[in-house]
């Protein structure tokens, strides 16, 4: 099969729940060239078997299966490594899409020849209801943007694998995936260019770790020290900004 223009990049755990509605707002995309890449990382529910049964009706799904729980950041990069698709797009098991996300998306990335970009958001809860309907997000966020601000919702985010080379996550699990690499890519000299569209609904379950405050405040003063190398002067004064802004983003 000829590449695909995009690649959706899923990982999945115990998410039987949600898996299916995921995957169905993939398919119900009004943009049709694409792969969705689910890794199952050692689920111990129903999740795999639900991905399967989807796959076996599309060839478009790729289907991957880790026998032991590895971390959503090996599960992310197992789906990239697989990935043929020029754009490389995240969405978590839990989460949604809306019908027009890619096509509104890719379009104005191929329009402006933007290398990354993201979009507003909902937010609901574990059985689909508004919490949030939208997140506020700046129109462009630049290294040092990141720092103080966690405003690109990873399910949101679309990367032009033409333009930024290595696309990859740290395994490590105390790590903030996803924000090391955005960070990453913005130190390489690409801005993240937000689109003021709600193109997206994340989830957010009891059992997620974002919502433990406290263990992605522990995260993310890791990340200020064990990957930015911030001393703590600096780390601190970030810090700051960056509780202010989450206690915005939710409340």
């Amino acid at each position: 099969m000829p590449a695909p223009l995009v690649s959706v990049i899923t990982p999945c755990l115990n998410a039987s729940a949600y898996i299916g509605d995921c995957l169905d707002s993939v398919l119900a995309q009004s943009l049709d060239d694409w792969e969705h890449i689910i890794v199952d990382d050692g689920s111990t529910d129903d999740s795999f078997a639900i991905a399967a049964d989807r796959a076996s009706g599309d060839k478009r799904i790729r289907l991957y299966r880790h026998e032991n729980n590895r971390g959503v950041g090996a599960a992310r990069n197992h789906a990239l490594r697989s990935a043929r698709g020029r754009y490389i797009a995240f969405l978590d098991a839990d989460d949604l899409w809306l019908s027009e996300k890619l096509s509104v998306q890719i379009g104005m990335m191929r329009e402006n020849n933007w290398a990354f970009s993201f979009t507003n958001y909902g937010i609901i809860d574990a059985r689909g209801n508004d919490i949030k309907d939208h997140v506020n997000i700046p129109s462009c966020m630049r290294y040092r943007d990141m720092l103080r601000n966690t405003a690109i919702g990873c399910l949101t985010v679309v990367i032009d694998s033409s333009q930024v080379m290595n696309i990859s996550m740290p395994e490590e699990s105390i790590a903030r995936q996803d924000y090391v690499l955005w960070c990453r890519i913005m130190k390489s000299g690409f801005d993240a260019h937000g689109i003021d569209r709600v193109l997206a609904k994340y989830r957010v379950l009891d059992s997620s770790r974002s919502r433990n405050k406290l263990d992605a405040a522990r995260r993310m003063w890791i990340f200020y020290r064990r990957y930015e190398y911030l001393n703590p002067v600096l780390s601190s004064w970030y810090f700051l900004n960056y509780v202010v802004n989450a206690f915005r983003k939710y409340y």
